[in-house]
């Protein structure tokens, strides 16, 4: 077990600096067009943010903390046909081999999740978000974007009604505003894909009104939508 720190070795940690290096550059970070209007940059950019909030309570294995970070980090600009995919893959499980039963070692079960999700291998994804959400690790980011992720999952496999609770359960788990909004965007779609208009409408007005400073990085915006909605319920009714 390491040492606990003192206030003076805190301040020339080299994990901790790593760490808000790392965090400066994603600060930095200036997404595509094509990354805007999908809007999950931002969910990712804020996952990490939360990997350098836990990190920096107190450590269980700063070495273990050390390699998640490497391994997020790497695992976020990961293209499926990368030549170090395999590395990535490889580091994950390395962490909780070596270091089964601590903190890292659980979350590292929700990154493995991210990685076979980029790699379209859903059913290994599924194991590994749900076995991540088993674990009862209180950090609100990975909780909400595991849930997010499955939702994700479910519409690939065409359960549309598991994907929908999910992302509910997501947006209910999520520590920021910009998130919740964002899930229950993405149920509301679903609920328009299904032509349940009703609820589709209902979402969307909720986005709305709890969630004013919510922009849709996208043609139009959410008044039109729901007008569009609205047109469709009174369709509807013939």
């Amino acid at each position: 077990m390491s040492k606990k720190l003192t206030k003076e070795e805190l301040k020339h940690d080299p994990i901790a600096e790593g760490i808000e290096r790392f965090i400066n550059n994603l600060l930095h970070f200036k997404p595509t067009e094509k990354q805007k209007k999908v809007g999950g940059v931002i969910i990712a950019v804020l996952v990490l943010l939360g990997i350098y909030y836990y990190s920096t309570r107190p450590r269980y294995n700063s070495q273990a903390q050390l390699m998640l970070i490497q391994s997020a980090s790497l695992l976020y600009g990961m293209n499926p046909q990368d030549s170090n995919a395999v590395q990535i893959e490889s580091l994950l499980k390395d962490i909780i081999k070596r270091y089964n039963g601590t903190v890292s070692a659980k979350r590292a079960l929700y990154y493995l999740g991210v990685y076979y999700f980029k790699m379209k291998q859903y059913d290994k994804a599924e194991e590994y978000f749900n076995n991540f959400l088993a674990h009862g690790v209180k950090d609100p980011l990975l909780v909400s974007s595991s849930l997010a992720h499955l939702g994700s999952i479910y519409v690939a496999k065409g359960d549309m009604e598991k994907a929908y609770a999910s992302l509910i359960e997501a947006s209910k788990k999520a520590p920021l505003k910009t998130m919740k909004a964002f899930y229950l965007y993405r149920a509301a779609k679903i609920k328009e894909r299904e032509k349940d208009y009703s609820n589709a409408y209902a979402l969307l007005k909720k986005i709305k009104k709890e969630f004013p400073e919510f922009l849709l990085e996208r043609p139009g915006d959410i008044d039109k939508e729901i007008e569009i909605l609205k047109n469709l319920m009174e369709v509807n009714k013939g």
